[in-house]
């Protein structure tokens, strides 16, 4: 069995490479006590598979994980593994704070999140230090065509600041095809 997790990164761990997310996650998975599946060989890992990774300095309000859970063929019903919201609930007593799972639910698809995520969006807020810094809303910066805000697409609208900077509508969940 395989479970797909959407997990929100926060501020507090916006400084954490995709490296050390993976151990965070990896050592979270461990200590709740989720049977994680691993790789055979020399130097056996767990069977995780992240989505995009972040660049360092940014935080992710939707990101996506897949775990792909060990069966043990004699298992009785009470040790078996548990089910997408159990181990969400295991995994979110376990992970340091500014990791959050959002959503959970077993794996149904064939393919892997990579091929699923096909566009991200991202919020870009700028604040300035001092009010009278501000830009002005007719600055040509602001008003000509080249970077006027215009929406990605038809389902996905974006909206337009007073300072003109867009905040664009983030696209359905990739959990929704799993």
């Amino acid at each position: 069995m395989e479970i797909r997790f959407e997990f929100a990164r926060g501020r507090e761990v916006m400084f954490l490479s995709h490296l050390d997310l993976m151990r965070a996650f990896g050592r979270a998975i461990r200590r709740s006590g989720i049977p994680i599946r691993y790789s055979e060989g020399f130097n056996p890992h767990a069977e995780m598979v992240f989505g995009l990774p972040l660049q360092v300095g940014v935080t992710g309000a939707a990101e996506c994980l897949d775990i792909a859970l060990a069966a043990a063929p004699d298992a009785s019903p009470e040790d078996a593994a548990p089910g997408a919201d159990e181990a969400a609930a295991r995994l979110n007593a376990q992970l340091p704070p500014g990791l959050a799972v959002t959503r959970a639910r077993e794996k149904t698809a064939k393919a892997i999140i990579l091929e699923l995520i096909t566009h991200a969006a991202y919020e870009l807020r700028v604040g300035f230090a001092n009010p009278a810094d501000s830009a002005d809303p007719s600055d040509p910066l602001f008003t000509d065509p080249p970077n006027a805000v215009a929406p990605l697409a038809d389902s996905h609208p974006a909206a337009v600041l007073p300072a003109g900077f867009p905040i664009v509508v983030p696209p359905p969940s990739p959990l929704a095809d799993a």
